[in-house]
């Protein structure tokens, strides 16, 4: 099991057991995905979830109801009603635009209600090399009114080719799933903010020649 799977189903589970024993003042009231997760075993604590090994994380997981999210889906879990996507941003930082052609960005930048003419010649302007959006000599560097929604639609809302079925409302950060110190929740403008001196880009032609394309990635650094 790859750590940052560990690290989501860990939280998770952290998570129904919160409901479970009413921790945390007993915010949450309800924590599933369509359906609402069952009970773990009344004897389960944190030191336990510490002890398990990845065949019984997933096992535990899997009996309370916790699947793979679908394609697609840009939410993890849902919590009293509101959609959560769980991100470790320090140890696992996300990619938010995963190698998209300048066309489909702007059909994301109409769906996200942005100017994509200003995206496309801002993107002639970036060339090949990967480089941090916020360097002062970074072409996107004052761009952010804009740029800022793309980048909370692709990483709550949807894709070029249209909105999730399942949004997310909210951010999730951990370092330690089974640490609630350690956990931080964000809106979608401030997870944006949160990353955004760390938002690096690439425009990049992929593919053999005669059929090369150029594609467009944003990732957190």
């Amino acid at each position: 099991m790859e750590p940052i799977e560990r690290g989501k189903l860990l939280l998770k589970l952290m998570l129904v057991l919160a409901r479970d024993r009413r921790a945390m003042q007993g915010r949450i009231q309800t924590t599933g995905f369509v359906r609402e997760y069952g009970e773990l075993p009344p004897d389960l604590g944190v030191a336990t979830l510490g002890r398990l090994g990845d065949g019984e994380i997933a096992a535990l997981a899997d009996s309370v109801g916790i699947r793979p999210a679908p394609a697609g889906a840009k939410c993890d879990i849902y919590m009293n009603g509101m959609g959560y996507r769980i991100e470790s941003l320090a140890a696992h930082p996300p990619v938010i635009v995963p190698d998209v052609e300048p066309e489909g960005l702007a059909e994301a930048c109409r769906l996200a209600g942005v100017p994509a003419d200003r995206l496309l010649k801002r993107l002639g302007a970036c060339g090949a090399d990967e480089f941090r959006i916020a360097d002062p000599d970074s072409p996107l560097k004052d761009e952010r009114e804009w740029l800022a929604p793309l980048l909370e639609y692709y990483w709550f809302t949807g894709s070029e080719r249209g909105r999730s079925n399942f949004p997310a409302d909210y951010l999730l950060d951990f370092d330690d799933p089974l640490n609630m110190n350690t956990w931080r929740t964000f809106d979608k403008p401030n997870a944006v903010e949160s990353v955004w001196d760390r938002l690096v880009i690439r425009a990049a032609a992929v593919g053999r020649d005669g059929a090369a394309r150029t594609v467009v990635r944003i990732r957190v650094a």
